[in-house]
């Protein structure tokens, strides 16, 4: 039995390498080969599971409902011992040796604010309970005589850039006394990081982060019998986008730039990387062409990061359905690489196990082929091809899903109308390719004056980036992107996320008697923030807000960060 007070539903711990570009490391091994959880045991879910499911759950799933069925319908064995198997083999299907915690028969019966799953009929048990224990080891392989041994890796937590970083796994234990053995494993890691483990097999370990981003490091334990699920702990490395955190006094040299210069800069930082650049980008940037600019940003790698966020934002590939797959980690490099065209690298994140964990076969995933993929509704029995695996296959390699996604590549660009009159026959070209030619078009809509509104992860970037000078985590990206979201169409979300950043005791924020000249102050925030100086009524209206007494910088920066100019880009 897995402790109760450790016991939490790590598959959301999982997600924080969810779309932001990881190189998975492999699997862990032993001296003889892999290292593998174990399989369940008929002789303890006889004697554990099976009452439980025969009371509490056989009324709705034993004829099939939700796509369990304890019993199969064409046979009509009666005697016990043929029941239990049949259940034994429904379960198994709905369990994950590998994350006990995160497997669907235990999610599907506790409640949700627990961390459990949707269920027709309610939560059934709570943590608390012992069946909660009991099905976790069925799940982690306990047999009728050995439960199994219980990893602890430690907590999530920052680390700094190069800093050696512990790994302390020595609270694991066995409740039946085994010896242990250890087994870390660095499960993923940014792009292009070398990092490696030290002390593998020992019950302490540790690395050094040598590149910002996430890693995640797993431990299993051994009690000589079976081996523990791999419990992961989450390493976020912050990664600065200026070489500093804002200044929040002290001038950004922003009005030195002629204005379409910073409008120009700002555009482009903003299609490509989706986030604004910092003063000292800008500075730097500002004697470079639009496609001079946007050819150097193409290819960096924090591109393809942000096109593979937005991109498993867009097919709701977050939380429970966070692209885990190697394919997906490596969409970032492949990306900048320009080896990748839109309907290719989307159909990498279609094909992870996220896609069909959020949009499983039949309707929701006729839905998801015809709002998300191909922007139609079905016509007459497409319906039913699409919710298929082979129809979603057929759906990926044709043509009509490579011109949908070069589209939706262009409408970053274009103006919608451009995107939508692009031939057909550049769907093939590469994301890179085609980037760089909507930016050197006369269509460009970047340095237009229509304003187009940026997408939540977007904007919660360029909180990030304005505010704290480092992209958000991706825990951070899909938590407040999320809570941005949580009104389509209303501004409250995110005044709430700017609200909790400014909040969050990371944003440097001066006082009244810190601001030696209040009106350069203003203009420099809207500089930042807006990129533009204000208007004469701005400057009135905003320097008597800064010098109210229920007023002052905070709820100055706050009116700049929840206006509509801001949402946009």
């Amino acid at each position: 039995m897995i402790g109760r007070g450790s016991r939490r539903l790590f598959g959301l711990v999982l997600g924080a390498f969810v779309a932001t570009g990881f190189a998975g490391i492999g699997s862990a091994r032993g001296k003889d080969g892999p290292v593998a959880a174990s399989p369940p045991d008929l002789a303890f879910f006889a004697k554990k599971i099976a009452p439980f499911l025969e009371e509490k759950c056989a009324s709705c799933h034993a004829a099939g409902a939700g796509g369990l069925a304890f019993r199969d319908p064409s046979k009509k064995a009666t005697d016990t011992s043929t029941l239990t198997i049949a259940a034994f083999k429904a379960a198994k299907r709905f369990l994950d040796a590998e994350a006990p915690w995160n497997s669907r028969l235990i999610r599907k019966v506790i409640a949700e604010e627990e961390g459990g799953l949707p269920h027709g009929g309610g939560a059934l048990i709570s943590e608390r309970d012992d069946i909660y224990d009991d099905l976790l080891d069925f799940a982690a392989g306990a047999t009728a005589t050995n439960l199994p041994p219980e990893p602890e890796p430690g907590k999530d937590r920052r680390i700094a850039l190069l800093d050696l970083v512990p790994l302390d796994g020595t609270l694991s234990y066995d409740r039946d006394d085994d010896t242990l053995t250890f087994r870390w494993t660095l499960k993923a890691r940014p792009p292009g990081s070398k990092a490696q483990l030290v002390g593998e097999s020992d019950p302490k370990a540790s690395m050094k982060a040598d590149l910002p981003g996430t890693y995640v490091v797993t431990l299993r334990v051994f009690d000589g019998k079976i081996w523990s699920g791999a419990k992961p702990v989450v390493l976020e490395c912050l990664e600065r986008t200026g070489p500093s955190v804002p200044d929040a006094v002290a001038p950004s040299g922003l009005a030195a730039i002629a204005p379409e210069a910073l409008r120009r800069v700002r555009a482009v930082y903003g299609d490509v990387l989706a986030r604004p650049p910092t003063p000292p980008e800008t500075l730097s940037a500002k004697d470079r062409t639009t496609v001079e600019l946007a050819d150097l940003l193409i290819a960096t790698l924090e591109a393809g990061r942000a096109f593979t966020e937005d991109a498993a934002w867009r097919l709701s590939l977050v939380n429970d359905a966070e692209p885990l797959s190697e394919a997906v980690g490596e969409l970032p490099q492949r990306f900048c690489a320009g080896e990748l065209s839109p309907a290719a690298a989307e159909a990498l994140l279609v094909n992870d196990p996220g896609f069909l964990r959020i949009h499983p076969p039949g309707a929701a995933m006729a839905r998801a082929v015809a709002t998300l993929l191909l922007e139609r509704p079905p016509v007459g029995d497409e319906t039913a091809a699409w919710g298929t695996g082979p129809g979603l296959g057929k759906v990926l390699a044709s043509d009509e899903f490579a011109v949908a996604a070069m589209r939706r590549w262009a409408r970053r660009f274009l103006r919608s109308a451009d995107a939508d009159a692009l031939p057909t026959a550049r769907a093939r070209e590469s994301l890179v390719a085609l980037a760089k030619s909507f930016i050197a078009s006369p269509a460009y809509a970047g340095v237009g004056a229509e304003r187009r509104r940026a997408g939540d992860p977007a904007f919660v970037r360029a909180l990030f980036a304005d505010l704290l000078g480092r992209r958000p985590t991706s825990k951070e990206l899909v938590a407040l992107s999320s809570a941005a979201a949580v009104l389509p169409g209303s501004s409250a979300g995110r005044a709430a996320v700017v609200d909790v950043v400014l909040d969050s005791g990371e944003v440097p924020l001066p006082l009244i008697v810190d601001l030696t000249d209040p009106d350069a102050w203003l203009a420099d925030r809207f500089l930042r923030y807006v990129g533009r100086a204000p208007s004469a009524p701005e400057s009135k209206l905003f320097r008597t807000a800064l010098m109210d007494p229920d007023g002052g910088p905070h709820v100055v920066i706050r009116a700049l960060l929840t206006g509509a100019e801001y949402a946009s880009r």
